[in-house]
This record gives C-alpha cells, structure tokens and sequence, in this order.
C-alpha cells in the first residue's frame, strides 16, 4: 500500500490476509493490522448491535467507539446479517484519493472479520446458560464480539448503558463467603447459598423498577441491569451490603464491575455506616483499593493491633466502638449512638487505646484509627 511502498500487489494483500485467518487473529487485531498495512484507520460496524469501532494505524493502538464510518469513505459490507437484522459493514478511512488496492484490502478484512465473528459466536454460551454469559459480559479478557453477542443473548443492548452491582455470597449461616476462586462447594452444588444470595440481590434490586441478571463470581453475586431514564438505586435502607458500579455501554461491563466491586469493599453491614457504596461516589478513596495491596495492609502494625483485637473476646464491640468515635468525634455522643453508659464507652476506649498504642483524644490518633478500619475493610475482614 502507499505507506508501505508502492510495489505492493494483489497477492501481497492476499497473502497478508491469509495470515492473520491463519492465526485466528482476533477483531482488535484485524483491524489494527489492516490499518497499519494501509497506513489509514480501519473500522467495523457490528452486525449485532450497530456498534462502531475504529482503530489507527498505531502498533500499540487499541479500537476506540466512533460514530461510524467517515463521508467519502471506501465501506464494504460483511457478507451475513446479524441476529439484529443488520449487516456489518468494514472501511477504511483515509484521507484523499483511494490507494488502488483499497479495494482488495476491503474484501479481504471483509472475509477475515467474518471469520473471526464465526469462531466467536462458537464459544458463546447458549441463552438456556444465562450465568455463563454473564460471565463472558464480565470478562475483560473476552473477545469484543463475543461480549457483544452475550449481552444480545440476555437482552441487553451492547451499544446501550447498564450497570454492574457486586455483593457477597451469603454462607448458611447467613454470614458472608470469602472463599476464593469460582470452584463449586457444597452449598453451590446443591443449589444452596449462592442461588439464595443472587435471587434475594435480584429480587430488592427489581422491587425499585430495576432489570437483573445475576451470576455467582467466585464469592461474589454479580447483577447486571440496565439502566433507565429514571432509574432509581438502592440507598441506605437496602437490606444487603452491595456495591455499585458505573453507568457504562454494555461493551465495558467489565470495567463497571471492577468499579462495583471496589465500591463493595467499602461497605459495611451497618446500614447507618454505609451498608450501599456507589463506585461514584468515592472520589479520590478509590486510589486507595487500586493501588494499597494486601500484603502492604498485611504488614501495618495498626492494622495487626486491630486484627488481634477483634479475635478477642468482645474485640468487635470494641472495634464498633472506636468506629463510633471516630464518626461523632466526642466520646458522650458516641455513647449514645451506641446506646451504651458513658463509663462503658469509655472502657471500651481505654482497651482500644492500650490495644494500638495511641490516643483517641487527639485528632491524630483518630485519623490513624479510621484508617486501620478503613485498611481492615478493604482487605476484606470487617
């Protein structure tokens, strides 16, 4: 092609090509190989959803969302329908007088897109397998059309915003799960635990007029909905500890249930504590799940100090009691938020002082005690 050298043939384009459906390359990489071959940006329009994407001619560029295909540009249809009754469409968007083998090129990203859109759609779960698309909607690694095509399947619209909610997988006891990995246990196995948890989830979450879908993520029920004009999210008198992600279209379902599950961290039980988080709503505390590992929140001796402490007889009362301090900044009004006698409280106090080395008279000492709670939570254990 021009960018490449002007010696370029039909067989050249032909060979290239055959490559890449050799290699089974993928859509991203379909496209960012034709442009970098052509030297202009190459784009798809799904046949799905009508999704449009391009990407430039960049080694280590990635597709980007566009409108569509830019005026006066070389476009060739895909040669099967959609399941939306659409006909995917691949171009070429460059700038001036058409190179002479535009047209080659077109044809044959036409066939390999095709290709690519047919090996997808093989590993997509069938619609009798709603958890199994879900998962694939949430999974970042996925590929684009196949994410797409599960999103169709449960009945969303991949072009269209949903959103993502994170909660805990209730154990029989009514505790939460924080077992790792998606392996089944006893209670998934027989349809205990986790169906419990993913249909109580769903069901609050469609008393407020909302869609849900759930799926159990390892110890987490994630539930995907979609979001509506006047769409109405759980608050503070929500029966479960939940988080909630970000407004996304259905392509990025992956980042909003990141987002959830971060927000899910800072959850407490306590409804008056905070018991629903919104990603949105944390600002600049997100820096603190996205980039403090465990080990590090592992090794802080507050945190230890705390941990010890809840292990003890009547730890927790204690640790919920500098939590109430902490909020109301005065040791009488924290009593009574507590509903405990002024003398308790204090007692309370003096333990959890011995037991961290501080004062919780000084702002400091305060400070560095909301932070170890706050540390404990993100790590999963309160």
């Amino acid at each position: 092609m021009r960018a490449q050298g002007a010696d370029r043939s039909v067989l050249d384009v032909v060979a290239y090509f055959d490559a890449l459906v050799r290699d089974r390359v993928q859509l991203p990489e379909l496209l960012r190989a034709a442009a970098l071959f052509t030297g202009c940006p190459a784009g798809f329009e799904a046949p799905d959803s009508g999704e449009c994407v391009q990407c430039d001619p960049d080694p280590e560029g990635d597709t980007r969302p566009v409108d569509g295909p830019p005026a006066s540009t070389g476009v060739t249809p895909l040669g099967r329908p959609g399941t939306g009754g659409r006909t995917g469409r691949v171009w070429l968007a460059r700038d001036g007088v058409p190179d002479p083998l535009d047209e080659v090129v077109l044809e044959r990203l036409a066939l390999a897109v095709e290709l690519a859109l047919e090996r997808a759609e093989r590993f997509v779960p069938g619609i009798d397998d709603p958890e199994s698309l879900i998962r694939l909607a949430l999974d970042s690694a996925a590929d684009p059309t196949a994410r797409a095509r599960a999103l169709v399947l449960l009945g969303f619209d991949p072009a269209r915003p949903i959103r993502v909610f994170a909660a805990f997988v209730e154990d029989a006891d009514g505790g939460e799960s924080e077992a790792e990995g998606g392996g089944k246990g006893k209670e998934e196995s027989e349809g205990g635990s986790d169906t419990g948890s993913g249909e109580a989830v769903a069901r609050e979450l469609r008393a407020l007029g909302l869609s849900a879908h759930w799926a159990r993520m390892g110890p987490l029920i994630a539930v995907l909905s979609a979001v509506a004009p006047d769409e109405r999210l759980p608050a503070g008198d929500f029966p479960l500890r939940l988080g909630i992600g970000t407004a996304v279209p259905g392509r990025l379902a992956a980042d909003s249930w990141a987002a959830a599950r971060i927000a899910l961290r800072f959850s407490v039980t306590d409804a008056r504590r905070g018991r629903v988080t919104s990603w949105e709503n944390l600002g600049v505390l997100t820096l603190l799940a996205e980039h403090i590992p465990d080990h590090a929140i592992d090794a802080q001796p507050d945190v230890r100090a705390l941990e010890r402490l809840a292990a003890q007889p009547r730890g927790q009362e204690v640790i919920d009691s500098v939590e109430a301090l902490c909020r109301e900044r005065s040791l009488r009004r924290a009593a009574v938020k507590m509903h405990l006698h002024h003398s308790s409280m204090a007692a309370r106090i003096a333990r959890a002082e011995a037991a961290m080395n501080l004062s919780l008279d000084s702002e400091s000492g305060r400070l560095r005690a909301e932070f170890a709670l706050l540390m404990l939570r993100l790590r999963g254990h309160a």
